[in-house]
């Protein structure tokens, strides 16, 4: 038999898994048929977790975590660091991944729109390093599209975008107010001369395509919209959504696709 499993924190993660479970499938309806029954003090002791506050964790269900960490770790030679090391996207390693994306399409078998929503991905998790998951089907107001004047020509408009990414498996010990407060990323963006690497220009032409800006007049391109604003004296405008596509994503990635 080979043993496939080698850090110790994955062995910690299948017991908090199973501690969620045990606590939603079997607890969670005894806690339910006490409160029916008026024994609703009874039903609040029936909970299997850990508590935790701050760094101080206690709890039956945790005394197995320190097993895990004291005992069974240097028992099986467990790691208690990272099996990997995490390397820094390079803008050479971005383009050719995106290359390969579009020019080997014969021998990777995808939809047009799912290269798109790919594309977009691949240049989110080369500017943030997110995980993959953060970018499962990003919702339209996740994105806020603005024209703003150039600061370098007032003749000359440009579009911004900015992109607010939610965060994922925050860990527990930084599940307190002060980071719930903090989910989320935002960053902007706008055009950049490499078709490739012009996230900007993907999310614009992305909402025109799907009819979902709140617009007085449909444009039919990036360049048509830049082309007609009139910003008057604000020097900036954000492009709303319509009301209706604010929950829907505008790009509806599954964490398969990838």
């Amino acid at each position: 038999m080979v043993r496939t499993v080698n850090s110790a924190y994955s062995v910690i993660e299948i017991w908090r898994r199973l501690v969620a479970a045990a606590d939603f499938n079997v607890l969670r309806v005894e806690r339910a048929a006490l409160r029916r029954n008026d024994q609703a003090q009874k039903a609040s002791r029936l909970v299997l977790k850990w508590e935790q506050e701050g760094e101080k964790r206690e709890g039956p269900a945790y005394s197995i975590v320190k097993w895990i960490l004291l005992n069974l770790t240097p028992t099986l030679g467990l790691e208690m660091g990272s099996s990997y090391e995490k390397v820094e996207a390079t803008a050479a390693g971005i383009i050719v991944i995106l290359t390969a994306l579009y020019q080997r399409a014969d021998d990777i078998p995808a939809t047009p729109l799912t290269r798109v929503l790919v594309h977009h991905a691949v240049l989110q998790l080369g500017t943030g390093g997110f995980r993959p998951g953060c970018l499962e089907n990003t919702l339209c107001k996740q994105f806020t599209i603005s024209i703003v004047r150039d600061p370098d020509d007032p003749t000359r408009v440009k579009p911004i975008v900015t992109h607010r990414i939610d965060r994922n498996k925050i860990k527990e010990a930084e599940k307190t107010v002060k980071y719930r407060k903090n989910t989320s990323v935002a960053h902007s963006t706008t055009l950049v001369p490499f078709s490739l690497l012009d996230s900007a220009s993907l999310v614009i032409t992305r909402a025109i395509q799907m009819d979902v800006l709140d617009l007085d007049v449909s444009y039919k391109s990036l360049s048509d919209l830049l082309q007609r604003p009139r910003l008057g004296k604000t020097g900036r405008i954000d492009i709303p959504w319509k009301e209706k596509f604010l929950n829907e994503p505008l790009f509806p990635l599954k964490y398969a696709d990838f």
